[in-house]
């Protein structure tokens, strides 16, 4: 007979709660829970570990009397809607992700300062926002060594900016899901991206998720919350100077005036020659008084029900699982943590833990691209 343990009616009713399924979903899973919160019958080791997986949590979490003290936002929410902050917490998906870039900033921080000697990021928290945001778009210009309009012969406009803003010391992490578990999707609905600040190490993250041209101005976005030292969750909504920031750094008023007068009111023509979604460009006509705020909401509503009655887009699998992983990473700190690894200041479990990556699938992500 299965060994069996009394869990805590405190935990067992936490559960459904802090992983946001709520109690419908427990019981269908395990079909004696309300047993388990009465304490009529207690739950088997098995289903113990069962639960701990089922709810995200560590398994230690099962064992304890009481809920841990977790905060349910630990970092600042600057999602928005209707002008106001969300009175919702963080879905476990979220609060993983974010706790996972947390240990990967954590290690990266501490072996730029007391392994490689380097001095803290000055533009980390160097500017503000009594700045107009077109005079920070030119000194993010200088620091990124680029041009109005330098993503009008590009290519992949997102890849060069990520390449950019990885050469001066931000690490940018871009993924759908959470670590490489495919059954924890990311919610765009929920958050496009969130920035953590340390002055030697700090980090963007996307939601990969999102749609080509909604990571790209998610990118810019955070990039402004890194120059203004700004810690936080975002999502379409949110504060007003960092999507003036990254209008303006995507579409500058100098270059937007005469593609607009070649192409009066061309939404479409328009928002191909910056490579910007057309939500960008209403915004911007309005910022510049060219729309009147009314017709600005009438083109929101009218591209949203667009995409609305768009088919979804199909998920393929069967990609390569190294270029997927690559992506994920990025090239700054993938080569960083193995460069670390082989010169003995890094264990090589610390490194597989770090990556996501372990053993032989390692070894392959390393050759594959030559770190």
């Amino acid at each position: 007979m299965s060994g069996r343990f009394p869990v805590s009616g405190a935990i067992l009713n936490w559960l459904p709660k802090y992983s946001g399924k709520g109690y419908e979903a427990f019981y269908k899973r395990f079909p004696k829970y309300g047993e388990w919160i009465a304490g009529s019958v207690h739950p088997t080791i098995c289903q113990i570990q069962a639960l701990a997986t089922f709810s995200n949590v560590p398994l230690g979490y099962i064992y304890l009397k009481n809920p841990p003290q977790l905060s349910d936002k630990e970092i600042t929410d600057f999602r928005r809607l209707n002008g106001e902050i969300p009175d919702r917490p963080y879905s476990p998906e979220l609060r993983d992700t974010i706790y996972d870039m947390q240990i990967r900033q954590d290690w990266l921080s501490q072996y730029r300062k007391l392994n490689l000697g380097i001095d803290a990021l000055s533009y980390v928290g160097g500017f503000s926002k009594h700045m107009d945001s077109r005079s920070l778009v030119h000194q993010a210009y200088s620091l990124l060594n680029i041009e109005a309009g330098w993503q009008i012969g590009i290519a992949d406009p997102f890849t060069y900016i990520r390449e950019r803003i990885e050469a001066i010391g931000v690490t940018v992490f871009v993924n759908g899901i959470v670590g490489s578990n495919t059954r924890r999707k990311l919610s765009v609905d929920e958050f496009r991206g969130f920035t953590l600040i340390d002055s030697y190490a700090p980090v963007i993250f996307i939601n990969g998720a999102d749609s080509n041209h909604g990571r790209l101005f998610t990118i810019i976005h955070e990039f402004c919350h890194i120059l203004l030292g700004e810690e936080g969750v975002t999502d379409s909504s949110s504060e007003p100077y960092c999507n003036s920031f990254a209008g303006e750094f995507l579409v500058p008023e100098s270059r937007f005036i005469p593609v607009w007068n070649e192409h009066l009111e061309d939404y479409e023509t328009v928002a191909k020659r910056f490579k910007v979604s057309e939500y960008v460009i209403y915004r911007i006509a309005l910022e510049h008084g060219y729309i009147t705020r009314i017709q600005y909401h009438r083109l929101v509503e009218r591209f949203n029900q667009r995409l609305q009655s768009l088919p979804e887009r199909e998920t393929r699998g069967g990609g390569d699982f190294y270029v997927t992983a690559h992506a994920r990473l990025g090239e700054s700190f993938s080569r960083t943590v193995v460069k670390a690894a082989r010169a003995g200041e890094l264990a090589y479990r610390d490194a597989y833990e770090l990556l996501g990556l372990r053993g032989s699938t390692f070894t392959k992500y390393v050759n594959e691209y030559s770190f």
